[in-house]
C-alpha cells in the first residue's frame, strides 16, 4: 500500500474528520439531555424547555449535516427526551443528618422496647436498636 496515496490521506482525514463530529455531536446531546433534566425536575414545560434547548439544536443540526447523517432523526430523538419521565434524584444526607437520624432513631426504639409487649415485637425493636446503634458509629 502507497501511503503517499491522495485517497489514503483523504479517507483518513475524513475518518478524522467524523470521529471529531461524532465527539461533538455527543458532547451536544449530553448537554441537551442535562438541560431537559434540569428544567424537568425545575418544573419547566415543555415550551419553556424547547426555548433553552433551541440555541443548542442548530450548532447538533449543522454538525449532523455537514457528516451526512440524517438530520430528521434530531427531532425523532429530541421528542423521546422531552417525553421521558425523569427521576427525582435522591436526597443524599451528610454524615452530620445521618447520625442525627441514627440518634433519633436510637430513642424511638429505646422507648419502643420499653413499652413493647409482645416477644416478637421486643426481637424486631431489639434488631432495629442495633441497626440504630450500628449506623450511629
Amino acid at each position: 500500500m502507497d501511503f503517499s496515496d491522495t485517497s489514503f490521506r483523504d479517507n483518513r482525514r475524513q475518518r478524522f474528520l467524523l470521529d471529531k463530529a461524532d465527539k461533538q455531536t455527543g458532547a451536544l446531546w449530553d448537554h441537551i439531555g442535562e438541560v431537559i433534566r434540569s428544567a424537568k425536575l425545575a418544573g419547566h414545560d415543555h415550551h419553556a424547555i424547547s426555548k433553552m434547548i433551541d440555541p443548542l439544536v442548530g450548532p447538533l443540526q449543522r454538525i449532523t449535516a455537514s457528516s451526512g447523517r440524517d438530520e430528521n432523526a434530531i427531532s425523532a430523538q429530541l421528542a423521546g427526551m422531552m417525553a421521558a419521565p425523569v427521576e427525582k434524584p435522591q436526597e443524599q444526607w451528610s454524615y452530620s443528618q445521618q447520625a442525627q437520624q441514627a440518634g433519633d432513631d436510637i430513642d424511638r426504639f429505646t422507648r419502643a422496647l420499653g413499652i413493647a409487649y409482645h416477644p416478637d415485637l421486643q426481637a424486631a425493636l431489639a434488631d432495629r436498636l442495633t441497626q440504630a446503634l450500628q449506623q450511629k458509629t
